[in-house]
């Protein structure tokens, strides 16, 4: 989305989000649920995962993946307050997403929130599939 350069620093990344408000506003969410944020569908499948393992008795696991999702929520954090609360010197021109991804890109997200207020036909999609194979 850049002209003729990559985006290889977060104040790359920070002039992008300025220019595109609409899709920052995805990007952040995507990254929120990444984290585990709970409005989203990533705290669903940590809080699964994590509930999964400790019902198995494996407490050593639990607590090595608690820690390594901190560590990863602290990483995708940085990014959206680098993006959004940072005073970048360096601008860019970048090219601006047209309507037709924007709106894709908005379904998705809409999406991944919808799965935290409603798992069940993913699950049951997902237990089919276990089944089917």
């Amino acid at each position: 989305m850049f002209n003729g350069e990559n985006t290889k620093t977060l104040a790359d990344i920070s002039n992008f989000f300025k220019l595109n408000g609409a899709f920052s506003l995805v990007i952040a969410s995507a990254f929120f649920s990444l984290a585990g944020i709970p409005p989203f569908s990533g705290f669903y499948a940590k809080l699964s995962v994590l509930c999964s393992v400790v019902n198995a008795s494996f407490f050593f696991y639990a607590i090595v993946a608690f820690l390594v999702s901190v560590v990863s929520c602290f990483y995708y954090l940085r990014v959206i307050k680098n993006a959004y609360f940072e005073k970048h010197l360096k601008s860019f021109s970048y090219i601006r997403l047209d309507s037709l991804n924007s709106f894709f890109v908005s379904i998705l997200t809409s999406l991944l929130a919808g799965l935290f207020v409603n798992p069940n036909p993913l699950l049951l999609t997902a237990q089919k599939m276990i089944l089917f194979f």
